[in-house]
């Protein structure tokens, strides 16, 4: 597999995470097979206001789509790399913007908020994403 179809399926990752969460009875489902205690942490993550402002609203899944949209028009594959640690950055005028639109106020707020808590955690999934795809190139199963 190439490297490049790693970094897109890291940018989806988060996506799917929240919306087998939020948006699929998958809860439901652990509940049922006596999952207990992992129905409890992963339902806590339903009513966590700053998971669902963050990777719960519309903002992620917009970004996502432009960054592999605008990935898949890319013809240099090595430039994906380098723009995969661009994304915390890239994200915090997207998630302001989005917050913006959707609450139809201006908070000031958001502007300090939101890079503070996006950019540390973003680059804290980017380099465990980026050793992940280093071990897998160091056993060969991405080139």
């Amino acid at each position: 597999m190439p490297k490049t179809w790693m970094y897109m399926v890291g940018l989806f990752i988060p996506l799917i995470f929240s919306v087998l969460i939020l948006r699929t009875p998958f809860l439901n489902w652990l509940w049922y097979q006596g999952f207990e205690d992992s129905y409890r942490v992963l339902s806590q993550l339903t009513i966590n206001q700053p998971f669902l402002t963050y990777l719960g609203s519309w903002s992620y899944p917009i970004f996502a789509a432009t960054m592999f949209g605008y990935w898949l028009m890319e013809h240099e594959d090595e430039a994906v790399a380098s723009q995969f640690l661009l994304l915390p950055i890239a994200y915090v005028p997207f998630s302001i913007a989005v917050t913006m639109i959707s609450r139809m106020q201006v908070e000031l707020s958001l502007l300090y908020i939101h890079p503070l808590v996006i950019i540390p955690v973003g680059y804290v999934y980017i380099a465990f994403w980026y050793i992940f795809v280093w071990l897998l190139e160091k056993i060969r199963l991405v080139n």
